[in-house]
């Protein structure tokens, strides 16, 4: 019996996650899993005719394990938004920081050691979408490749864009 409820509470937690195609495995813990670093986000758009939109956050990102995300060695760091605000300013207006809600959730990911590309994401199963792509976005920074280029070509659920890091 003691088996059977630690299968239904393994997989209740499985059921309630978000992933990515792909299977993560851990092979060990990070050297340091106490430390985290502290990054500030930022990121806008301008829509036209003057009016701007940006939202800033505190990220702080903490490695979690090392493991294999379909078979190649990657390292799974957690992420916790702090502190995030939207702002919106026009050519005749500008308006206060407005706080962002729904951003605190953790969210994961598991990023390849040989190529920084990011290989797979994990998340609650309720976060809504528009809070995973934000998030997504987050970490789209992290596998930029900044040696060659400061500029990328990316795609997210609504359309292609170049981002400039």
């Amino acid at each position: 019996m003691k088996d059977f409820v630690l299968l239904a509470l393994a997989l209740s937690f499985f059921l309630s996650c978000g992933v990515t195609y792909g299977r993560y495995v851990k092979v060990s813990n990070c050297k340091n899993i106490s430390e985290s670093c502290l990054y500030q986000y930022h990121a806008g758009i301008e829509l036209g005719k003057g009016e701007k939109v940006s939202i800033s956050a505190k990220v702080e990102i903490s490695c979690e394990s090392v493991g294999t995300f379909n078979n190649e060695l990657s390292i799974r760091s957690c992420m916790q938004v702090r502190d995030s605000v939207i702002t919106k300013t026009s050519e005749d207006s500008n308006n206060d920081p407005v706080p962002v809600e729904k951003l605190d959730k953790w969210f994961c990911f598991a990023q390849s050691t040989s190529s920084g590309k990011v290989l797979g994401v994990f998340y609650g199963k309720g976060e809504e979408e528009w809070v995973v792509n934000f998030k997504k976005s987050i970490t789209s920074a992290f596998q930029a490749n900044y040696e060659e280029t400061a500029v990328t070509n990316e795609t997210d659920s609504q359309s292609k864009h170049t981002s400039h890091y």
